[in-house]
């Protein structure tokens, strides 16, 4: 998870306690399937926003750290692309 932090900070992205609280949950899971369960995982623990998870998500996909699969019934899933 270092190399990921150097990334988003190196590519100048803040690294806020709320981004981190969200990619450290994101981290131990393997398959990203519903943001929105997601979402209300983390806002029993945490104040945060469903538009934080989700650029969070979308940030992790466009510097590519997760892949996106569309399955059936256009379901997506993401999946980490590296782990290191």
């Amino acid at each position: 998870m270092e190399i990921l932090i150097a990334t988003l900070q190196d590519s100048g992205y803040r690294l806020t306690a709320q981004r981190m609280y969200i990619i450290a949950h994101l981290w131990e899971s393997t398959i990203i399937t519903n943001i929105d369960e997601i979402y209300i995982k983390l806002r029993l623990k945490k104040r945060i926003s469903w538009a934080t998870v989700y650029s969070t998500i979308k940030l992790l996909y466009d510097l590519g750290w997760l892949s996106l699969t569309v399955g059936e019934g256009s379901v997506r899933q993401y999946r980490w692309a590296r782990r290191k």
